[in-house]
């Protein structure tokens, strides 16, 4: 009977959410509570609380779990919810770090949506690119899920070109074009990935062959910064009728993409430059210079249009 009493009045106060009460209440009579029970019953009274849907006071009882048992058994299970909650109020940035402490104990059963939920705060909300990175890395790792992993790869992949990060990217880069589910942009992106890493390690054909998958993927920026690419490729082999060529078809078929376009014309100016023609490297470069809505574009071409105007006069002292 002493037992089932106890039983009784301990349902009561887990039902109120009041396990700390129960255990003063038992020490009070001369009854001990281990450790452990009270670390199972705040958690339980906050469980029940979120199982009724009592989400305001379910949020205090785990908050509560965690502050007094921080590696407590249901540590995991507490911040995971508490997390879940949060993102239900619409508070990603108070779900952020439940959902960051959740991946940090991975593997667990919760890990892979907490990865991805942080990930997605971290770039949607955060803006810091460089966390998102981090954990769309470890989704990628431990997704069981095939929506996860494409997730997560378009999410690294984006996390990578922003930094710029054209080496690292490009071996999950090669894999996401691999995959069934990725989409259009998602293949751009990755061709632009493998163009870059491969011009930058002075590999111009290989450069060039991604390059032109992205073009012949459609019009978008990206197509419109691959032709570019294409046009400058030619201009540093030294094929300068090709490039002439190549920039003059960017500008007619990418006007809606200024900056590649008006990069165009600069590349016009130094392929001008480069064949001794001054009369329309000086053209080019000063149209560029007095009309670009760009700064630092209308900064690159005055400065070298005084290096034609330069070179003009160096020229003219030499045949007088």
């Amino acid at each position: 009977e002493s037992d089932e009493a106890v039983e009784y009045i301990r349902n009561i106060f887990v039902e109120k959410q009041q396990p700390g009460d129960f255990v003063n209440f038992m020490r009070q009579n001369g009854k001990a509570v281990s450790f452990s029970e009270e670390d199972s019953l705040t958690y339980k009274s906050a469980m029940l609380r979120y199982e009724a849907k009592d989400f305001a006071s379910a949020e205090g009882g785990f908050t509560d779990y965690l502050k007094r048992f921080p590696e407590g058994k249901y540590q995991i299970e507490a911040a995971y919810f508490a997390a879940e909650i949060a993102v239900f109020n619409k508070q990603p940035n108070n779900a952020y770090p439940f959902y960051q402490q959740v991946a940090a104990k991975a593997p667990n059963r919760y890990a892979e949506r907490s990865a991805l939920q942080a990930a997605r705060i971290a770039y949607f909300d955060l803006k810091d690119f460089a966390a998102a990175e981090k954990y769309f890395a470890q989704l990628k790792a431990i997704a069981t899920q095939q929506e996860n992993k494409l997730e997560a790869m378009r999410g690294l992949l984006r996390c990578q070109y922003k930094a710029q990060q054209w080496n690292n990217a490009s071996t999950n880069a090669a894999e996401l074009l691999m995959e069934k589910g990725a989409a259009t942009d998602d293949r751009m992106m990755a061709n632009m990935v493998l163009a870059k890493n491969y011009q930058l390690n002075s590999q111009p054909n290989e450069a060039a062959n991604a390059y032109k998958a992205v073009v012949a993927l459609g019009r978008s920026e990206y197509a419109a910064e691959a032709s570019y690419r294409l046009a400058e490729l030619l201009y540093q082999k030294g094929s300068y009728a090709e490039a002439e060529k190549a920039a003059f078809d960017v500008i007619k078929k990418n006007g809606s993409y200024a900056f590649w376009v008006t990069r165009s014309y600069i590349l016009l100016g130094d392929v001008y430059f480069k064949q001794k023609d001054l009369f329309n490297a000086e053209a080019t470069f000063k149209s560029v210079a007095e009309n670009a809505s760009i700064d630092e574009l209308r900064q690159e071409a005055t400065q070298k249009l005084g290096m034609v105007v330069e070179e003009k006069n160096r020229v003219n002292k030499v045949t007088q």
